[in-house]
């Protein structure tokens, strides 16, 4: 390895120390600040706004299954971070849960949609011992609930 390139490696990896400490910073500010509840920052961000979109509080934390219930449904949410293209693995869902909310966020941590599939659609869009993804025929299935972003940021429900 040439003395130049690693120096290029060594500055690369300083930068990246330093943003991932500015990252578990931030985190930390926002826990204390009571806008995520763990340091699964854009998972409870997503939780955020699901309830934030139905009205609600969140379940406790740690609650198996669901993160939040809606006249006596159970809510699982379940959050896509599109930072570099748009993300389609929804991944495992835990029992007991009645209907999957799932909201893709922006690179800013704004959201860009969500879908709304009750339980038992699930599987009718799930591949035989596969992964849940947000496909094109879960999306248009005339039983599941698109939900756009406007839909999910009304002005009273904006995260502050």
């Amino acid at each position: 390895m040439t003395p130049t390139r690693s120096r290029a490696i060594q500055e690369a990896l300083r930068t990246f120390v330093e943003a991932d400490r500015a990252r578990r910073n931030a985190i930390e500010h926002l826990l204390q600040m009571g806008a995520i509840r763990s340091r699964v920052a854009v998972a409870d961000l997503g939780e955020a706004y699901a309830a934030a979109y139905y009205g609600v509080d969140l379940a406790p934390k740690g609650t198996p299954g669901y993160d939040l219930r809606v006249r006596r449904r159970r809510v699982q949410v379940k959050t896509l971070w599109c930072i570099e293209r748009i993300r389609r693995i929804i991944g495992p869902l835990k029992e007991p849960y009645d209907i999957l909310f799932a909201i893709r966020l922006d690179e800013n941590c704004m959201p860009l949609e969500a879908i709304e599939v009750p339980r038992r659609v699930i599987n009718d869009h799930l591949p035989r011992g596969g992964r849940l993804s947000w496909t094109l025929a879960m999306e248009n299935d005339p039983r599941a609930r698109r939900i756009s972003a406007d839909e999910l940021m009304p002005r009273k429900h904006r995260l502050q």
